[in-house]
């Protein structure tokens, strides 16, 4: 793919400022296939580009903007959010059903994955899934982003297998609770 500076630096600024996955979309809009290594392999041309310093000001420039204007008040603005970060970590039912789920929105690597306990239907076979404790798996694990290296993948699932202890530990102190 041939990107103009202008391209390329709009690129850089929404890999910067707004979100990898929006870079993706962009490389997928404007033909190509929109995975990481996509994205990596244009954000690296622009480091031997000829117009490289010319790139990373009008990305510069594009970022100051973006904040100034997200920052900007409008009248009869109230607060989104109270002044708290979001949890990386969700495990919870289903809104419909009484399926299990455990959702990880942190860094380059979200998904969501259905916690599989012998209870109900099994776990597909044909899909990548990972043992976790007391008969449980996780499975049917869809990728929000592109799928990180296979050791990443088994530290992330080790990290949930983790979470879900300390979940099922709280629900235990809260049933034993008074």
């Amino acid at each position: 793919m041939n990107h103009d500076a202008d391209t390329l630096a709009y690129l850089l600024f929404t890999s910067r400022a707004r979100s990898r996955r929006q870079a993706k979309r962009m490389l997928r809009e404007a033909g190509g296939r929109g995975t990481a290594a996509e994205l990596d392999a244009v954000l690296r041309t622009i480091e031997q580009h000829p117009d490289r310093e010319r790139i990373e000001h009008l990305a510069d420039e594009l970022t100051e903007a973006h904040h100034r204007a997200a920052l900007a008040p409008e009248p009869g603005d109230v607060p989104l959010r109270q002044g708290r970060d979001h949890d990386e970590w969700i495990i919870g039912e289903g809104a419909e059903s009484r399926r299990m789920y455990v959702i990880y929105i942190g860094a380059d690597a979200a998904f969501i994955g259905e916690i599989f306990d012998g209870e109900g239907p099994p776990a597909p076979i044909d899909l990548e899934q990972y043992e976790l404790d007391e008969g449980q798996t996780l499975g049917n694990i869809l990728w929000l982003d592109d799928p990180p290296p296979k050791r990443e993948r088994l530290d992330l699932f080790e990290v949930a297998r983790e979470k879900l202890r300390a979940y099922d530990m709280m629900l235990d102190r809260d049933m034993d609770a008074p």
